[in-house]
C-alpha cells in the first residue's frame, strides 16, 4: 500500500486532497492550484511513495468547443504533471468511485442536488475537513483509493 493516496477532481472548479494511509490523517483538501506552475510545485511535494486517483472525464454535453478545449488542456496539463513527479495514476470514472463509496443517482437529480448530496457525504466521511463544492468530489475520489489500496 503506498503512504499517500491523492484524490483528484479534474477542473478549475475541481480539488485536490492528499491523505496519509500511515497515520490516517488527511493532508491537503485545497481547492485546485490556479496554474500549471502551482499545481506541479503542489504535487511535486507528494511525489514520494504516493498514488494518484484521477477522476476520468469526458466531453460535456452541452459545452462549447472553446471550453472543452480549456478543460482538455487542464486535464493534459494535470495528467503531465502526475507524469513528470512520478506519481502513479489510477483513472476512475465518476459512476464507478460513486457506486463504490454506495452512492447512485438513481433518482436522476439535478445538477445542484447531485452535487449537495455529494458533499454532504464527504462531510460525513471526513467531518473534520473543510469541505466545499470544489473539494467534496475530491475526497470521495480519495475515500475511493482508500478502499481500493486495501484490496
Amino acid at each position: 500500500m503506498k503512504r499517500r493516496i491523492i484524490g483528484i477532481d479534474v477542473g478549475k472548479n475541481g480539488g485536490i486532497v492528499v491523505y496519509d494511509t500511515e497515520n490516517n490523517k488527511l493532508l491537503e483538501c485545497i481547492k485546485m492550484p490556479p496554474t500549471p506552475k502551482d499545481l506541479l510545485d503542489f504535487l511535486s511535494i507528494y511525489k514520494e511513495n504516493s498514488v494518484c486517483y484521477l477522476e476520468r472525464v469526458n466531453g460535456m454535453t452541452g459545452q462549447s468547443a472553446s471550453a472543452s478545449f480549456v478543460f482538455g488542456e487542464s486535464y493534459g496539463q494535470l495528467t503531465m504533471g502526475l507524469i513528470a513527479c512520478g506519481i502513479p495514476t489510477v483513472t476512475v470514472s465518476p459512476q464507478t468511485w460513486q457506486k463504490t463509496i454506495g452512492l447512485r443517482n438513481t433518482d436522476k437529480l439535478g445538477k445542484t442536488e447531485w452535487k449537495n448530496i455529494l458533499k454532504k457525504k464527504a462531510q460525513q466521511l471526513f467531518p473534520y475537513a473543510k469541505v466545499t463544492l470544489a473539494t467534496s468530489d475530491a475526497l470521495l475520489i480519495c475515500e475511493y483509493g482508500r478502499i481500493k489500496e486495501k484490496e
